[in-house]
């Protein structure tokens, strides 16, 4: 019993690596979508409040759309739901997505949580964050940093 259950721990984990080798080889490709057909995620555990909508949509408006939205194959989003309620406040129609239809539904909800907590994992180099915004025009620009 053990041995079979062991067995099947490695049959999973190897579909699992070859899921990922498919992935990593599958191309991204950036399509334009209209807003109104993208369904957010009423699951999702990152609360994006209406002070952080608004930096967002201030960001977009200096830099440009520069991170797409991530969908699944159904068109429901995975990552960019603060994006697209800034681009709403915007009034934009569409914005960039990547289709990424090799995930299950499992790893989509750890995509979700993974794609959030791991940027906090990291630190900023004090010294380095100040020098770059003490350098014009970065000293806040538009108050996003706010």
């Amino acid at each position: 019993m053990r041995a079979r259950k062991s067995s099947l721990l490695g049959d999973q984990d190897r579909a699992s690596r070859n899921q990922a080798s498919a992935a990593a080889a599958t191309p991204l490709a950036v399509t334009y979508c209209s807003i109104d057909r993208l369904k957010l995620n009423p699951n999702n555990p990152r609360i994006h409040s209406s002070r952080q909508i608004r930096q967002i949509a201030r960001s977009i408006k200096a830099f440009g759309f520069n991170v797409p939205v991530l969908i699944d194959g159904a068109s429901r989003v995975i990552a960019g739901h603060g994006r697209i309620l800034a681009c709403r406040e915007l009034r934009w129609t569409q914005v960039p997505t990547i289709r990424l239809e090799h995930l299950t539904d499992a790893q989509v909800s750890a995509f979700m949580i993974a794609d959030n907590r791991l940027t906090e994992n990291s630190v900023w180099d004090d010294r380095l964050l100040g020098d770059q915004l003490d350098r014009p025009p970065l000293s806040d620009p538009g108050g996003m940093l706010v």
